[in-house]
């Protein structure tokens, strides 16, 4: 949108003071806060275009007195609106709530209210603020909240359930009808935000409910069992009533580890299976953790673990990681990117459960490490990389083996793995190093120049002349700036040697 760029770049202040200075009509309009009352009072003088000019000043107080100013006059313009939509991004507080405030009505709502979500994200405390705004939009405001239920990551399509929340029937309505939506993401969300609404709004679209329990997509198949158990307990059908409980007080406090396993041999491992997608906290961990005392799980057991691994419970995440200890090979690689995120996770039990995991597999564990350094996604290469530096020197053949890869991500992981490993593993894989200092790829040349200089000092001093030719070559000639930069300090670590 080259109205936002260009409003986005006149933010910054007019450092070359060639724009002539603005007479502004209210005494200490640059300064301070000026009240609504003399705003309103200089509403005539104060013109759309001047505070247009307002809006892109350098300084703070004209910013926000402008944006404030604006709103009197109504809802934005089409030439207002682009510049309002930046301020929500601004780096002040007080200029993204007044900008916020000024949205209040503006047109068109699909384009508004998408970036009053992304502006949530960004910042919190303006929740009450955006949740005022979109309430005076009504209907229109589920319209176009609807179509962020489909937006790429999981922070930013659940960011617009409350919003929907507060808008009652109409939303609960359009909720209602995305359950049958094409795309996997959005009848997720859907069902989250019925679940929100709460069981009434379930009973109400209870058959396609049931319907979703047999989904293709494994995320909406377990929301909605999760949402058939929350109202189990409803007098009218079709939900099922609750099922006895195979362990007292299961939905109160974990199971002792004996009297688990001696009831878990006693159930079949469907019927625990179905457990873990009880509404209750504490029914879904004692489950999971009652089929990893049974054994090995199935492939279908050992998915559903997966997606358990980010469940909202701290202890049900814990036992969903424990119960992948043992896992078909099949679904292995299925399971090591969930396992692999939960490594990272903010609970410390769960994080150790993910790795006691992951460590679980024996030798195919660096195999599955190694396969994940080409992940799309940076977390899961990073958890990858920390996962194969625990390892040592046990991954340190296979990450050698990687440095021939024909993948750049998976190239440059294993030279930052191998770094951070070190010892024999390093030294033994020195003249791969050398010759990856000449990859095509920028990235990669540079990591193996830092890691060339991770070598121990006996090894850069037995090649001095050779590394430190090396670094100042590409300290002289590379077109890189990160390469110059990575071989000037392999120079100059093996100069400063003694």
């Amino acid at each position: 949108m080259p109205d936002a760029l260009a409003a986005s770049a006149a933010l910054q202040p007019n450092k070359g003071g060639s724009r002539e200075p603005v007479a502004w009509p209210i005494e200490g309009f640059e300064r301070d806060l000026v009240a609504v009352e003399a705003l309103q009072k200089a509403k005539a003088k104060l013109t759309p275009e001047l505070l247009r000019a307002g809006m892109l000043d350098g300084r703070l107080a004209v910013r926000v007195n402008s944006v404030r100013a604006l709103a009197l006059h109504g809802p934005p313009s089409d030439a207002d609106l682009d510049v309002v939509l930046v301020l929500l991004k601004d780096g002040s507080a007080s200029v993204r709530s007044a900008a916020t405030r000024a949205l209040a009505g503006a047109q068109p709502s699909d384009k508004v209210i998408p970036a009053l979500i992304r502006a949530q994200l960004a910042d919190p405390k303006a929740h009450a603020d955006i949740a005022e705004v979109m309430r005076g939009y009504g209907t229109d405001a589920v319209a176009a909240l609807m179509p962020c239920l489909r937006c790429d990551g999981e922070e930013a399509d659940r960011a617009a359930l409350p919003y929907l929340l507060q808008l009652g029937a109409p939303a609960q309505a359009a909720l209602g009808k995305a359950l049958v939506h094409p795309d996997a993401r959005m009848r997720a969300n859907a069902l989250a935000g019925l679940m929100l609404f709460g069981t009434h709004a379930l009973q109400e679209n209870h058959r396609v409910v049931i319907a979703l329990g047999r989904d293709h997509d494994l995320n909406v198949r377990t929301l909605a069992r999760q949402a058939l158990t929350r109202v189990s307990r409803a007098s009218s059908p079709p939900f099922a009533e609750v099922r006895p409980l195979p362990i007292e007080a299961m939905d109160a406090q974990l199971a002792d580890e004996p009297a688990l396993k001696k009831a878990a041999k006693a159930l079949e491992s469907s019927a625990l299976l179905a457990l873990t997608r009880d509404g209750r906290d504490l029914v879904r961990a004692n489950a999971w953790r009652g089929l990893g005392a049974l054994g090995p799980l199935d492939a279908a057991a050992s998915l559903q673990a997966a997606v358990a691994t980010r469940d909202s419970d701290v202890h049900v995440r814990r036992e969903a990681c424990l119960a992948l200890r043992q896992c078909p090979e099949a679904v292995l690689l299925d399971v090591t990117g969930p396992l692999l995120l939960a490594t990272r996770d903010r609970e410390k039990p769960v994080a150790q459960a993910a790795r006691q995991a992951l460590l679980s597999q024996g030798k195919r564990t660096v195999g599955l490490l190694v396969e994940n350094l080409a992940n799309p996604s940076p977390t899961l290469q990073d958890a990858a990389i920390t996962m194969l530096v625990t390892l040592e020197q046990d991954a340190a053949p296979a990450v050698t083996k990687a440095l021939a890869s024909p993948q750049p991500p998976v190239r440059e992981n294993a030279l930052i793995a191998l770094g951070e490993i070190g010892g024999k593993g390093l030294e033994a894989a020195t003249d791969q190093l050398v010759e990856l200092t000449r990859d095509h790829i920028d990235g990669v040349r540079a990591q193996a120049l830092r890691t060339l200089a991770r070598l121990s000092d006996a090894t850069l001093k037995a090649r001095r002349e050779t590394l430190m030719e090396l670094g100042r070559k590409a300290w002289r000639e590379d077109a890189a700036l990160v390469v110059r930069n990575a071989g000037n300090d392999l120079a100059n670590k093996i100069m400063y040697l003694r």
